[in-house]
This record gives structure tokens, sequence and C-alpha cells, in this order.
């Protein structure tokens, strides 16, 4: 007991003369390995540089590194990091094996098992560098598309993955509103009420979200596989005039204010010219550019609609319409595994394919939206090897336009697309789908 507490008042003594505490240290060091982590760097390499390089740049603090080495507590989170490098290279990460070497070399191992794991990193490190042959799709892409600020990030990266196989660009808008038809199915035969296929009944779009969003784009894959689907060109994903889709929708409802009035064709057709060249007229040539004043006017003569937005796409997509062959794969992190998930992935850019993925947004942005708070859905279409880093990359096409504005920082960010480290990708990915 004396001897403790001579060993525990040395230290105090010892760190009180260097002029910096040990809890400042302690502190200041998790607050720079956890902003490190954050940037995609593996826990060996920024435990080592919060407890050296952070600290050297840092005036006043070139005292921590002896500090927190002498410390009590100090080894215990040596422990923790150690348990995390072992966990992760168990769930199929991969790190550059002189970050492992340069942490093991600095503390001892606390697992028995330390070594066996080491090789097993060093055989997929070997493994992953090897197969990360760089490829890059984004040329044989369709221009970046925009949900803007409706959730159906699904539905564009799903019209990404046809669009790619198909050569031609597709409707996400399209697959939003094929998947919302399913997903109508699926609640009458639960007993549940219908949802309105874009807009929320008796919701106010000034105070509350209205839309139908929310959906799975291989399920939305799988429904083109074999209802077809609408071209881009018939009915654009993204506004031609630059609108905020959510204001497409909420104007194009007002159309279904008009059905009803038992009008003759002559004046449906009086009427349609009317709103055709009114305010309305505007959303519904940006919408539907092939939608014809004829199509409005037998729109108005019907007694009831199902939905006006839904019935215009049908009339401007008529003649635009397109099979879909193939069938569709998809592997899940609940059911695969993350590991054979990003396997797949590897898989298809090598085969000349590209792969939908369901993910975790944190991945590349922090700002909180209504439309990437339940997940986010992408296409992966390139991957290179990272040397700096010492590690694959995936190049994954996002579907929030062109700018990178709301990254994270640290995110390597190309005009709407960015690259994302596999290992990162590892701990974020929820589903991977394609079409074979």
């Amino acid at each position: 007991m004396l001897f403790l507490r001579f060993f525990f008042l040395t230290i105090l003594f010892s760190n009180a003369a260097l002029g910096v505490s040990e809890q400042e240290c302690t502190e200041i060091f998790h607050a720079n390995k956890s902003r490190l982590q954050q940037q995609s760097i593996n826990p060996a390499q920024a435990f080592m540089r919060a407890l050296n390089e952070e600290f050297s740049s840092a005036s006043g603090y070139e005292d921590c590194p002896q500090v927190l080495r002498s410390g009590p507590s100090f080894f215990q989170q040596a422990i923790i990091t150690e348990t995390q490098i072992m966990m992760a290279i168990e769930d199929g990460q991969t790190f550059p094996p002189d970050d492992l070497e340069g942490f093991f070399s600095s503390f001892p191992s606390y697992n028995p098992d330390a070594n066996s794991i080491l090789q097993r990193n060093q055989q997929n490190y070997a493994s992953s560098r090897e197969r990360c042959q760089p490829v890059d799709y984004r040329e044989q892409m369709p221009p970046i598309r925009d949900q803007t600020d409706v959730g159906w990030c699904y539905a564009h990266a799903a019209a990404d993955v046809i669009s790619f196989s198909q050569g031609q660009s597709v409707s996400a808008v399209d697959l939003a509103l094929l998947f919302n038809r399913y997903k109508n199915i699926l609640r009458t035969r639960e007993g549940e009420e219908e949802l309105d296929l874009t807009m929320i009944d008796g919701c106010d779009p000034s105070v509350d979200r209205c839309f139908n969003e929310g959906g799975a784009g291989f399920y939305a894959l799988a429904l083109a596989t074999n209802e077809g689907v609408c071209l881009d060109h018939a009915l654009p994903s993204t506004s031609r005039e630059g609108r905020e889709y959510s204001e497409i929708l909420i104007n194009i409802e007002e159309i279904e204010e008009f059905v009803g009035q038992a009008l003759t064709q002559e004046e449906a057709i009086t009427h349609a010219s009317s709103l055709c060249s009114s305010e309305l007229g505007n959303f519904i040539s940006d919408a539907f550019p092939l939608a014809l004043v004829s199509d409005v006017a037998e729109i108005l003569q019907e007694d009831e609609i199902q939905n006006g937005f839904f019935e215009l796409a049908n009339k401007s997509c008529r003649d635009s319409r397109i099979e879909v062959p193939g069938e569709v794969l998809v592997a899940s992190r609940q059911n695969e595994g993350a590991s054979r998930s990003v396997e797949l992935i590897h898989e298809q850019l090598s085969s000349n394919n590209i792969a939908g993925i369901g993910y975790n947004p944190d991945l590349f942005s922090n700002v909180e939206s209504a439309i990437t708070s339940a997940g986010h859905e992408s296409t992966v279409v390139g991957r290179r090897w990272n040397e700096t880093m010492q590690s694959c990359q995936f190049l994954v096409r996002n579907t929030m336009g062109d700018s990178c504005d709301g990254y994270h920082s640290h995110v390597n960010c190309e005009a709407g697309h960015y690259w994302a480290n596999e290992n990162a990708l590892l701990e974020n990915i929820g589903q991977v789908y394609y079409l074979q």
C-alpha cells in the first residue's frame, strides 16, 4: 500500500513539474482521436497520431505524451483501442500493416491471439490491394441526379443501375411511383389505408413534410424488370427549371380540383388550354414534357382520378417505356454480412457493372435532414487504391446534385461523387443490389 501511494505521488509530482495536468492531456487526446477516426483514419493510426503528432503542434501541450504514458489509466485506453482493432479485423476490415506494427510495438498486447490476427490482417491487406484494380464508370453514366428535397434517393439509385445497364437514362420519378403503387398493394393486404402516390392526404405542406417518401431501391429495380420503366426525357428525374421537386408535387396536386365537373369535350379542351397557359401549366410542362393539352382535357373529363401526378406521368410516358431485362440480386448486412456485401461490390466493378447501396449517410455528411435521417441510397461506380491512405476506395455516385455542400470536410468530393474508404463502407453499409 505504501509503495502504491508513493508510485501515484511520484506520477502526480512529475506531471506537475511538466506543467500540464493529466486530465487536460486526456481530454485533448480523446478529442483528437475521435476527430481523426471520424476522418476514416484507422484506430491504430488515430491513437498514435493523437498521442504524438497532434500534441507536438499544440503550443503548451508538448509534454502531454510523456504525461499520458505515465498516467495510471492510459494503458486502459491502449487496451480499448487494441480491442477495436481486433474486432474490426474480425469484421473484415483491413489496416496498413505498418500502422498496426507501430501501435503494437509501443504497447504490450493483452490478447493471446494478437499475432494470428495481425497475420490475418497482413493477408487481407495484400488481397485487398491486389483486387483493388482501378475502374471508373462515370463516363458511362447520365448526368448526376438531384433528388432535391424529396426522399426518393432509392429511386434515383435504382434508376442509375438501370441506366448503366441499358445505356439510356431512365426516370427515377417513374420508379418512385412504381414503388409507391407496390407499397399500397402491401398496405391493402395488411388492412391498412392506401397512401396517395405522391402526397399525404390532409397534410399541410406549409407546416409538415407531405410527401410519400422512403423505399427500397432493390424493390423498385425488381418491379421495373416486371413492368418496364419510363425514359428520363419523358418524365425527368430532376426539374429542368431548377425547382425543388416538392414544389412540383404540391402544385400538380391542384389539377385534381378541376376533375369531376362533368365537362363536355369542348369545355374540357378550353379548360385544359387555360390551365396549360397558367402557372400550373409551367409545372406540367416541367414535369411532363410530352403531355399534351388533349391529355389534360382527358383527365379533366374523368369522374375521379387516383392521383393527378400519376395520371399525367402515364400520359407523358406512353411511348417512352422500355423493358428492363435481367435478374435483381441483393445482399444485406443482416443476412450475408458486411464483408460479403462489399465483396459483391468488388465483383460487380470487376465485371463491368455498378451496384446500388443502402447505407448510413454519416459516411459522407453530418447534415441532419428528413432525406437522410432514415438511411440513404447511392450507387458505386468506381474504385481505386489510395497510396496515402493505404486503402482501397470506392467512388460513390450520390443523388444530391453536383454540389459538394453538406459533405464532411475530410470527404474527397468530386462534382456529386465522393471517395469512400473500404473500411468506412464496411462500417456503414446496409445492403448491396445490382442487375445481372
